[in-house]
């Protein structure tokens, strides 16, 4: 969406989102150059490290590591991501890092529903990219979202992970060192067919804006759009923590991390970002669907194709899930999404009342994202390579059988009946209340009337029958 002229104060909308256009905005012509821009830097340490042997299914990081020493580029690389900016505010970042697992479910509700199909998709450059890795087929999609996901909890499960050295340290820098790989490929290929990716169109393959969007995505857009959404609204310190700890991301990641240096900035980014960005292309739709595919009927939660595009309309809006072409929910699916979303505000609600509460669920968060980091193991290789003749288009999930149990769909209905029983029992106590005194007020006054009228009757009736014996002893 293309943003024009602007002043300070005047109100802009992005598909569902509304805000006032501030001095920390910034136009779609100062924008401009960061398409022109990468990380030239990362680019040059792959191509210190393709010098050493083939790049694939290596570990990035352990030959960076390995042979540092060994080359000026490198060792100049090696110092950068280990030195701290004096901006690092250790215990913010830590209490940053609990963010995430505080709010553990409304964050993956959002990151899958809004974060995923919202943003991403909407990244008109970095989706031309995405689909050209071949990585977001529906076959190997599922991978990589855990992939990612895996990520997001190795930078948020300790202190000590987060800082050089640390498990969520080297995966950042290996995803750095990745995307300069898949850039650097991408730029292989268009010696051979300047046509492969039209760089005049969406700037230069992996380049700055998009690696500012991208980290909005998980900074920006689950405070101010997915938690708000779903209807919980998070601390300012909250805000400002988290903010910190994806600012310090941004840095090791080779991202513009001044945009990120105050909540109001990195709010302003986030809106500057998605009011440039075009409409969604082909390519959006393409992975958006593929998403979809994936994650429908997965086991364990078993939801709906409706159920997840309704969570996309209620987070992302209608005219984006128009654009993307998502059919329109059925009221079950409303009612079951909003009543999931109930849910998740009461939890979090009672995790702000109770402290003892709130960290019994952080603690379960974080035993929860132990099992998984074990299983999902805990390094990324470089799989996906771009080729002339990759290209990913929508796809359908293969023997996909649909189960007719749906737990997520169903607690969420649940939740729902629970509320309208809640408001609809006591009202209904006090319609047979009110309707027993009115009952009461009017045929108990109705039948007063009759009783005196009756009573009236009778002694007028006694009183006539004695004038006419009294009347009968003159005579005689």
């Amino acid at each position: 969406m293309n943003a024009q002229r602007s002043t300070p104060g005047d109100r802009k909308t992005v598909w569902n989102h509304t805000f006032l256009w501030t001095s920390k905005h910034q136009t779609a012509e100062q924008l401009a150059p960061l398409r022109d821009k990468a990380d030239d830097l990362g680019v040059k340490v792959v191509q210190c490290l393709r010098s050493l042997g083939p790049p694939r299914r290596r570990d990035l990081y352990e030959a960076l590591k390995t042979n540092c020493e060994n080359d000026k580029t490198l060792q100049d690389f090696w110092a950068e991501i280990h030195s701290v900016p004096k901006w690092v505010d250790w215990p913010q970042i830590e209490r940053g890092q609990k963010f995430l697992y505080r709010y553990l479910a409304p964050n993956l509700v959002g990151l899958a529903l809004q974060g995923f199909l919202g943003g991403t998709a909407t990244i008109a450059g970095g989706t031309e990219v995405l689909v050209r890795t071949g990585g977001f087929s529906v076959n190997v999609l599922e991978r990589r979202f855990l992939e990612t996901f895996l990520w997001l909890l190795q930078v948020t499960t300790s202190l000590h992970s987060i800082q050089p050295g640390g498990e969520g340290f080297a995966s950042t820098v290996r995803v750095r060192l990745l995307h300069a790989t898949v850039r650097h490929r991408i730029l292989g290929l268009m010696d051979q067919d300047p046509s492969y990716f039209d760089q005049a169109k969406y700037g230069t393959p992996v380049n700055l804006r998009d690696a500012i969007h991208a980290t909005c995505i998980f900074c920006c857009m689950p405070l101010f759009r997915q938690l708000p959404a779903i209807g919980i609204q998070p601390s300012a310190d909250e805000i400002a923590d988290f903010v910190a700890l994806f600012r310090y991301i941004a840095y090791l990641m080779g991202t513009p991390h001044e945009s990120f240096a105050s909540v109001e900035r990195a709010k302003a980014t986030m809106e500057s970002v998605m009011l440039c960005e075009p409409e969604p292309t082909e390519a959006s739709k393409a992975i958006a669907m593929n998403f979809i595919a994936t994650i429908q009927d997965y086991p364990g939660i078993n939801i709906s194709r409706a159920f997840i595009e309704t969570g996309c309309r209620a987070l992302s809006g209608d005219e984006l899930a128009d654009t993307m072409g998502f059919s329109r929910p059925s009221i079950f699916s409303r009612i079951a999404f909003r009543g999931c979303c109930t849910l998740l505000v009461v939890m979090s609600t009672l995790q702000q009342w109770i402290p003892a509460f709130d960290r019994l669920m952080i603690q379960k968060s974080k035993q929860l994202v132990g099992s998984i980091m074990t299983l999902q193991g805990e390094k990324f290789e470089y799989k996906h390579v771009p080729r002339l003749d990759k290209f990913t288009q929508r796809e359908d999930k293969k023997r996909c059988s649909p189960s007719r149990f749906r737990p997520v769909e169903t607690i969420g209905f649940i939740v729902v009946a629970g509320q309208v029983s809640m408001y609809a029992i006591p009202w209904g106590v006090v319609g047979c209340i009110a309707y027993q005194l009115g009952f009461w007020l009017y045929y108990g006054r109705k039948t007063a009337l009759v009783s005196a009228y009756q009573l009236d009757f009778s002694s007028a009736s006694q009183l006539k029958i004695s004038v006419g014996q009294s009347s009968k002893l003159q005579k005689f």
